[in-house]
C-alpha cells in the first residue's frame, strides 16, 4: 500500500493515491472480522494469538495515520493520540522510516478515546434539509448557464488576467525522454525552452518515450520546483484529458506547426 500511495501521491494523482488507502482499510477491516479479537481474548490459551491480532491492528492504524495525515490532519492527530505517538515522530511523518510493516514499538499503551468517525444519524429534518439542498444545487446549476462557470461565486469564479499573466506558458521541444526509475507511470523529460530543464510527467501510460522525441509542447516555465520520485521537476507539461476509467487517455498539449523552442504563448 505504502509503495502504491507514494508514486501515486508524488504524481499528483490524489484520488489514487487515497483508493490505494481506502482498499488498505478494506483488508484491515476483514483481517479483524476473520481473527474476531473479542473472542480471542475469551480464552487464556489463544492470549499468544491475541497479541499476535491486536499488534497487526494497531500497526495497521499506525499506517493509516501516516498516510491520512495530507487529508484528513485532524483525524489523523486523534489516531496518533489513540495510538500514544508523537504526531511529528518518524513512525508518523515520514514514508521512509515509518511505512516499513513492524516498525510499531512493542508494550505501548493505547489511549481510550471517542468515535474519530461517529455514525450519522439522519433525522426527519435532516431529510428534509437534504432535499431543499437538492433543490439549491438544481438551482446553482442554472446559475453556471452554458459557460460552466458559476455565478455565485467573486466575480463569477472567473481568473482575472493580472493573474494570468503571472504564467509563463512557453513552447518548449523535447530532446530526451526517459522511463523514471521504480515507476511506471512517469517520464523524465529533458527539454529545451529555450534553456535545457528536466520536466517529470505522469504520461509513460500513453507516450513510449521515443516518439516523444522533436516533439514539441506547452510547458508552465515558472512552476516551482518539486521533487518526484528522485528527479526534480522543473515546469509541467500541458495536456487535455479526456474519457474517464480504463478508457482515460492524456493528450499533450501541441502547436500547429513547429516555431522557435521557448517561444511565449500569448
Amino acid at each position: 500500500m505504502i509503495s502504491c500511495y507514494s508514486e501515486h501521491m508524488q504524481a499528483f494523482k490524489f484520488h489514487r493515491g487515497l483508493q490505494a488507502v481506502w482498499e488498505f482499510v478494506g483488508l484491515a477491516n476483514r483481517y479483524i472480522v476473520a481473527n474476531e479479537p473479542w473472542k480471542l481474548a475469551k480464552d487464556e490459551a489463544l492470549a499468544e494469538r491475541l497479541d499476535t491480532v491486536l499488534y497487526n491492528i494497531l500497526e495497521s492504524l499506525r499506517l493509516l495515520t501516516l498516510v491520512v495525515q495530507p487529508v484528513m490532519p485532524g483525524a489523523s492527530a486523534r489516531m496518533a493520540e489513540g495510538l500514544g505517538l508523537a504526531l511529528d515522530s518518524d513512525l508518523l511523518n515520514s514514508l521512509t522510516t515509518g511505512g516499513a510493516w513492524g516498525r510499531l514499538p512493542a508494550g505501548i499503551v493505547v489511549q481510550a478515546g471517542g468515535n474519530i468517525f461517529p455514525r450519522l444519524e439522519a433525522e426527519k429534518d435532516d431529510v428534509e434539509n437534504g432535499k431543499a439542498a437538492q433543490g439549491k444545487g438544481k438551482q446553482d446549476k442554472k446559475q453556471k448557464g452554458k459557460s460552466g462557470v458559476d455565478a455565485s461565486l467573486p466575480d463569477g469564479g472567473l481568473v482575472s488576467f493580472d493573474d494570468f499573466k503571472k504564467l509563463d506558458l512557453r513552447v518548449a521541444e523535447i530532446v530526451a525522454a526517459e522511463p523514471v526509475k521504480k515507476s511506471d507511470r512517469l517520464l523524465k523529460l529533458t527539454v529545451k525552452a529555450p534553456d535545457e530543464r528536466t520536466i517529470v510527467a505522469g504520461i509513460a501510460e500513453y507516450y513510449k518515450p521515443d516518439e516523444l522525441i522533436g516533439s514539441q509542447v506547452i510547458i508552465v516555465a515558472n512552476l516551482k520546483p518539486a521533487k518526484l520520485m528522485g528527479v526534480t521537476s522543473q515546469g509541467m507539461v500541458l495536456a487535455a484529458k479526456t474519457g474517464e476509467g480504463d478508457s482515460r487517455e492524456l493528450v499533450l498539449s501541441a502547436v500547429s506547426k513547429k516555431i522557435k523552442a521557448g517561444s511565449q504563448v500569448a
